[in-house]
């Protein structure tokens, strides 16, 4: 885990992330001393709330597994257009945007039920941005900013 040090990252801890593939999409949380990692672990992803220690918001307290997102890093990889990733706060979406167009939304599976996965067509848009709420995708374009509700 790095830190970011005026222009520069520190290193600041590395203790048991040797299993974890990559960082796959960070997300927002609900705490402002906090963040959440989706890290590839095998095909999945799984999320960790982390928490920092004080205003500094440097050193991390503690990590946190908060929830999985089943075959997700498998449905990643596979998306070879993507440009932006990301999770709602709550943890119950993932989404992906490609490069032009389309947006795909994955609804974490619970208990007993299954995945969906929900298909957004965004005509030729090109997306330069993307912000991820409980209740919406936030889409930016050169000509337009597209909300979504979830």
């Amino acid at each position: 885990m790095y830190s970011k040090h005026n222009d520069s990252y520190e290193l600041v801890h590395s203790q048991g992330m040797t299993a974890f593939e990559k960082v796959v999409c960070i997300g927002k949380s609900f705490d402002k001393n906090s963040l959440s990692l989706g890290l590839k672990y095998g095909v999945d992803m799984l999320v960790f709330k982390v928490k920092f220690n004080g205003d500094d918001n440097q050193q991390p307290l503690s990590y946190e597994h908060v929830t999985t997102f089943d075959a997700f890093a498998f449905i990643l990889q596979g998306k070879r257009n993507k440009i932006f990733s990301s999770f709602t706060p709550n943890y119950g979406y993932a989404i992906v945007a490609e490069v032009e167009r389309f947006v795909f939304v994955f609804k974490r599976r619970t208990t007993g039920n299954k995945s969906l996965q929900q298909l957004i067509d965004q005509d030729s848009h090109q997306f330069l941005g993307m912000q991820v709420q409980n209740n919406g995708i936030a889409l930016l374009s050169q000509t337009s900013m597209v909300n979504i509700g979830l």
